[in-house]
């Protein structure tokens, strides 16, 4: 099967319920089938809390520096569907479809071993799910100290029709003498990515995410987001979002090059 074949089929498994109440989840549909489909791969858990599943390569070394990739699997809808329509999918996507080319590129081993891949709830509430992410990563304690990129993955409803992906909530440490990546502006990490990327589009103000609860750790973060166009009222609308079937794949390919690069730099610096 394509890796292409394989992420519409995960969009499919993987666009059912999942909710909570902000303490723990209440419908776990979607997790379970992610924990399922995550057996088959190079991965395991790392450790987990009622609102945060934190996997990590079977290579991956906490000693080492460490890129954390974040996406939330509550969603709101009433009622869940998907449908293919030649060059889009329409469905209740949020955030499914992200989740999707997360265990996708998990289970095909694209994203570097040094990358962990978070599963969280609240993100549409409280983001109590990050707050459990980095309670682990404390917990792990290296892992935490060896941190230095976050990058959320989440729809968007910018720039559809005109880019496979955006850059939004970009966010700089501070602990510059702690850190690989330095960058004194959001505009230096920008230029960063643009290295890496080309010329993504970067929106302005856009809507807050988990990158601002990541922020709030002092970390390098961003959210690398999937254009969408609104099917119903917004996002959370019954009626769903369409997603062009070209952009699945270039954000997908956007991810991958973005952790490898970044990954390979932080392997060739030292503290």
């Amino acid at each position: 099967m394509s890796f292409f074949d394989e992420l519409l089929q995960q969009i499919v498994h993987l666009t059912v319920p999942c909710a909570d109440d902000g303490h723990r989840f209440t419908s776990r549909d979607r997790l379970d089938r992610i924990v399922t489909e995550l057996n088959r791969s190079p991965y395991v858990l790392l450790d987990s809390r009622p609102l945060a599943y934190v996997y990590r390569h079977q290579e991956y070394d906490a000693e080492k520096p460490t890129i954390l990739i974040s996406n939330h699997i509550d969603s709101l809808y009433s009622n869940y569907f998907t449908n293919d329509a030649d060059n889009v999918v329409h469905g209740t996507f949020d955030n499914s479809a992200c989740n999707a080319v997360a265990v996708a590129s998990m289970v095909r081993g694209m994203l570097a071993p040094q990358a962990l891949i978070a599963f969280t709830g609240d993100e549409e509430d409280e983001s109590t799910g990050a707050d459990q992410t980095m309670e682990i990563l404390r917990m792990q304690g290296m892992a935490f100290r060896a941190l230095e990129l976050v990058i959320t993955l989440d729809l968007t409803e910018e720039a559809y029709g005109s880019s496979h992906f955006t850059i939004e909530n970009s966010f700089v440490t501070s602990r510059h003498d702690d850190s690989l990546l330095r960058f004194s502006r959001k505009r230096k990490l920008k230029r960063y990515l643009r290295g890496i990327l080309g010329d993504p589009t970067f929106v302005k103000n856009a809507e807050a995410d988990e990158s601002w609860q990541y922020d709030e750790y002092d970390l390098n973060c961003f959210s690398l987001c999937l254009p969408c166009a609104l099917l119903g009222h917004d996002m959370h609308d019954d009626s769903g979002v369409m997603i062009r079937k070209n952009s699945l794949m270039e954000f997908a390919g956007a991810l991958q090059k973005i952790v490898c690069r970044i990954a390979n730099d932080l392997a060739t610096q030292t503290p």
